[in-house]
C-alpha cells in the first residue's frame, strides 16, 4: 500500500492540477490581449485616430474592455461586452480556431478518463489500468499540444484587426489563460511519465492483465 502511494500519489496530484489548469484555460477569455498603453483621447484636430477598442480573446469569446466597434450589433453581445468568435476573416483562421477549442476540450475529457483508470488500478491493485492511464495521459498531452499550436496559428494568421486604426501606443501579448494551457501540457507530460515509468516498480501491485 505504501509503495503504491509513493509511486502514484504524485502522478495523481499532477494529473489533477493538469485538469484544473486546462479547464480554467478553456473557460476563461485571456488567451490573447490587445491593450492600450495610454487611454484613448479624442482630438478634433488629430490626423491619426487612436486605437480605442482594447480587447481580450478566448477560445469561445472576444471581450471588449472599453468601446465596442460599430460593426458589432448589440444583439450579438453576450456576457457584457463579449461576442462569440464566429466572424473570422478567412476559413483557414476559423479552422485553426475551431481545432484549438475542440482539442483542448477533448484533452480534458481524456485526462478525466485517465484519472478514472488510475484510481481503478490503485484500488484493485492491477498494473494494466495504471499503464493505460499513463498512455491516455500521453495522448491527452499530444491533443493539448495540437490545440495550443493551433491557437498560436490562429493569432499569427489574424494579425491586426481589419478596419480599426491602430496607433503606436498599442501592445499585444498572450494572456494568463494561454500560459495555463501550456502549464497543463507540462503537468500532463510529467504525470504520464511517472505513471508509465513507475508502473512496474511499485510494490503491492499485482502484475496481472485481466483487469478489463
Amino acid at each position: 500500500m505504501v509503495g503504491r502511494l509513493c509511486c502514484f500519489s504524485i502522478a495523481g496530484i499532477l494529473c489533477g492540477l493538469a485538469v484544473v489548469s486546462a479547464s480554467l484555460a478553456a473557460g476563461t477569455d485571456y488567451w490573447y490581449e490587445i491593450l492600450n498603453k495610454v487611454p484613448a483621447q479624442t482630438n478634433d484636430n488629430a490626423t491619426v485616430p487612436t486605437y480605442k477598442y482594447p480587447y481580450h480573446v478566448g477560445l469561445w469569446l472576444t471581450c471588449y474592455d472599453q468601446d465596442i466597434p460599430d460593426t458589432i450589433p448589440n444583439k450579438e453581445l453576450i456576457s457584457g461586452n463579449c461576442v462569440l468568435n464566429y466572424d473570422f476573416r478567412s476559413k483557414q483562421i476559423e479552422d485553426f480556431a475551431r481545432t484549438s477549442a475542440v482539442c483542448i476540450v477533448l484533452s480534458c475529457g481524456i485526462m478525466l478518463a485517465s484519472g478514472v483508470l488510475g484510481m481503478s488500478g490503485c484500488a484493485c491493485r492491477r498494473s494494466t489500468p495504471l499503464l493505460l492511464s499513463g498512455i491516455f495521459l500521453y495522448a491527452s498531452t499530444l491533443v493539448m499540444l495540437i490545440g495550443m499550436c493551433c491557437f498560436i496559428g490562429r493569432i499569427l494568421l489574424e494579425g491586426e484587426p481589419p478596419n480599426i486604426p491602430v496607433a503606436a501606443d498599442v501592445t499585444t501579448r498572450y494572456g494568463w489563460s494561454f500560459y495555463l494551457g501550456w502549464a497543463s501540457v507540462g503537468l500532463q507530460l510529467l504525470s504520464a511519465s511517472m505513471m508509465v515509468g513507475g508502473n512496474r516498480k511499485c510494490s503491492g501491485i499485482k502484475d496481472q492483465v485481466n483487469f478489463i
